[in-house]
């Protein structure tokens, strides 16, 4: 996953980006590197939302906006 700016993530929000992966299928297994500087309080996760597209979720279960530095994600798919 190319380097992404994910930007500010609003309070108990969450921020979605999407990815093509080509060969991505819907059920296929979406694993989520995460970078060495991920900001606190933020909770990454993965799907396949439509052939060969993954979304990332960005979620913040915290009562205050968090900003997440542009960083570079690795997305690996395992087929189902």
């Amino acid at each position: 996953f190319p380097s992404h700016d994910i930007g500010s993530v609003g309070s108990n929000d969450t921020v979605t980006a999407n990815v093509t992966i080509t060969g991505s299928a819907i059920n296929d297994i979406v694993l989520i590197g995460l970078p060495s500087a991920v900001c606190p309080g933020l909770a990454f996760y993965g799907h396949v939302i439509s052939s060969n597209t993954v979304e990332l979720d960005v979620v913040n279960g915290t009562n205050e906006s968090k900003t997440q530095s542009q960083q570079t994600f690795r997305i690996t798919v395992i087929g189902y």
